[in-house]
């Protein structure tokens, strides 16, 4: 979905915050296709002129829809996004050696703001290490680190002996 920045028609100092329903694809991680809920997320898109250039922040609410990466029944995940870009109008003087463009949003080419790509990247951002449906039985136990009572798996002892074997060669006094 591509938004047109010049309808706004803002003067320096001024600014304009809209409401906005944007249409945007699912995703597909390990082979497994997640949707949005809703699938055209309404956006809060402020644009803001400056002397040079446009601020722009982008915020939005969606629910990422797919297989759990444990059990894989349905996970519902929400993802908050709140992001901002600047398109610099090129009247601010970028110090030398540097490249102009660096300082204009790639979402950004003229007035046109592709806000269906900003939204999209910026829910990917986002997206969490794991996505979980937070039954008791996927959900990650709190801690896990060498404080917990529990047993540590067997596979980690001969790991376990190195490292009390490092700890004590670096303990013991060294002579030269």
């Amino acid at each position: 979905m591509q938004f047109d920045l010049g309808g706004l028609d803002l003067g320096s100092g001024e600014a304009k915050h809209l409401e906005l329903a944007v249409p945007v694809e699912g995703f597909e991680f390990a082979g497994q296709t997640y949707g949005l809920e809703p699938s055209d997320p309404i956006v809060r898109l402020d644009v803001a002129r400056s002397v040079g250039g446009r601020h722009l922040r982008l915020r939005s609410q969606v629910g990422l829809v797919g297989p759990c990466w444990r059990c894989l029944e349905e996970a519902v995940t929400e993802i908050g996004v709140d992001t901002t870009e600047f398109d610099g109008d090129g009247t601010v003087a970028v110090p030398e050696g540097d490249d102009p463009q660096e300082v204009s949003s790639e979402y950004v080419d003229g007035d046109d703001l592709e806000l269906a790509r900003w939204l999209r990247d910026a829910i990917a951002e986002a997206v969490p290490p794991m996505i979980l449906c937070g039954r008791e039985e996927c959900v990650e136990p709190a801690g896990g680190g060498p404080d917990d009572d529990e047993q540590t798996d067997p596979r980690w002892a001969p790991l376990e002996a190195l490292a009390e074997r490092l700890r004590s060669d670096e303990d013991s006094p060294r002579t030269n």
